[in-house]
């Protein structure tokens, strides 16, 4: 192989540690044990953030009731864990449509998604249904943060718990997909789920 295609081939911490993953004590080996450090941290530090508290209803402002359905369960007899992300999408936006006091207008204005993120604590399964808490953490010009908790809801309320929380980041956009403000009624009744300082 000539030099200039040598120079061609790229060249990453990833390509080095794949190079040399089969000698103990190279390159590679430091590379995954300082990967492992780095992800082990990173879930001290969100299991910190949370104070080993398992979320309760009483921390979010609102709830939406969802049905679970039979090919919502995956191999596991479970819910299959993308279910939780339209868990999210559909809370946020039942909400949204739901509200009397939003005008037809603000419900169809446009608004697209531009961060989600979800922490599994327990699994559930089928027929119990989800309810979808909701709660703003932030309320920005033209974006607005939700928390979200996932409850299962069980044959009784002593059976019900928290099965996931997450993080739903809406920004309202305009019709060439440009940030602009959130409209006013949407605003008003937004703050109606801002989370206690």
């Amino acid at each position: 192989m000539s030099t200039v295609a040598r120079s061609m081939l790229p060249c990453s911490s990833w390509a080095l540690a794949l190079r040399f993953r089969f000698r103990p004590g190279c390159i590679g080996s430091r590379f995954r044990l300082r990967r492992r450090r780095l992800l082990s941290s990173s879930s001290a530090a969100l299991r910190n953030d949370s104070n080993n508290a398992t979320p309760q209803r009483s921390d979010f402002a609102h709830f939406e009731y969802i049905q679970t359905r039979w090919n919502d369960c995956d191999a596991f007899a479970h819910i299959n864990n993308t279910c939780y992300y339209e868990f999210m999408d559909n809370g946020v936006n039942r909400h949204i449509l739901s509200d009397a006091s939003i005008s037809p207008a603000s419900k169809a204005h446009p608004r697209f998604v531009a961060r989600t993120s979800c922490d599994y604590l327990r699994p559930f399964q089928f027929p119990s249904d989800a309810a979808v808490g909701l709660r703003v953490d932030s309320l920005g010009n033209s974006s607005v943060k939700y928390a979200v908790g996932i409850f299962c809801r069980g044959a009784e309320d002593a059976d019900e718990f928290c099965a996931a929380i997450g993080e739903f980041i809406h920004v309202y956009v305009s019709p060439d997909g440009k940030p602009i403000g959130i409209p006013d009624d949407t605003r008003a009744a937004l703050k109606g789920l801002v989370a206690s300082p």
